[in-house]
């Protein structure tokens, strides 16, 4: 098969059709340990790529913007001089830290991510995290399976995904967590991308025919904004859409990566 480009997945997350994380494997030889799975470790094993890695095929402009200005604004404060530095080391310095501060940013939301998880709750993170507790009681909202792998191998994609849910005792869905820096009266939006991973969990949990009547919903914890936490529906007449519209996405991954990993 032609390819449209070079792969776009040398590593991440994949899954064996059974539905078992295979991130790592062995190293060859006598080497001791692991390394990353690669994409030609999968195609060897006959691994299934994670929903997020799929969705790689998307165009993103917003992100790539963001990181430009990232990148413009350190330099800014960087400039160059000639005399100081050599020019390759000089941008390196401005790549590596133009995006420190936002290591810790997302530090912060793994942490906050681990402690909706587990429940365990550093007393650091209970001003981000109590508020999300009371958030889902007041939505009626019960999560009955947390961070359940979703296999799907006929359509060649698997995930993780936060919890299988209940809502106001009957409507069954998907809910998945963002923590997300916030500002005050800015309204959260949800985007087309959420609802496709959502609607790729809840059509592999429930069957793609229930879709449109499941409640897929995104939880966003913001991290500038302690205790601001709001739930985003997708509303029933997307959920179908999002799905072919994922489905496209998988499609597009199987030709750019030559590899096709559903189930014959």
């Amino acid at each position: 098969m032609a390819q449209l480009s070079k792969p776009i997945i040398t590593g991440g997350h994949w899954y064996s059709p059974d539905g078992n994380p295979r991130h790592t494997v062995p190293y060859a030889g006598k080497r001791e340990g692991e390394r990353a799975t690669t994409l030609s470790d999968a195609r060897k094993l006959g691994l299934l790529p994670s929903v997020t890695g799929v969705m790689g095929v998307l165009a993103a402009p917003g992100l790539e913007n963001w990181k430009m200005d990232m990148l413009l604004d350190h330099a800014s404060r960087n400039p160059w001089s000639e005399l100081d530095e050599p020019l390759e080391y000089w941008k390196k310095r401005v790549r590596d830290g133009a995006f420190q501060k936002n290591i810790a940013v997302m530090d912060l939301g793994s942490r906050i991510h681990t402690a909706l998880e587990t429940e365990e709750v550093p007393d650091d993170l209970k001003q981000y995290v109590e508020p999300v507790f009371a958030k889902l009681v007041e939505e009626g909202i019960i999560q009955t399976q947390r961070e359940i792998v979703l296999a799907n191998p006929q359509e060649g994609f698997a995930g993780r995904t936060d919890a299988l849910i209940v809502r106001n005792g009957a409507l069954k869905g998907v809910l998945d967590f963002k923590s997300k820096g916030t500002k005050k009266d800015e309204p959260i939006r949800a985007y087309s991308n959420h609802g496709m991973q959502l609607a790729a969990y809840g059509a592999t949990a429930y069957g793609r025919e229930a879709l449109g009547n499941l409640c897929l919903v995104n939880v966003f914890v913001s991290t500038t904004e302690p205790g601001r936490v709001e739930c985003i529906y997708h509303a029933p007449d997307s959920q179908a859409r999002y799905y072919e519209t994922f489905l496209h996405c998988c499609a597009i991954w199987r030709v750019v990566n030559n590899y096709d990993p559903r189930t014959k």
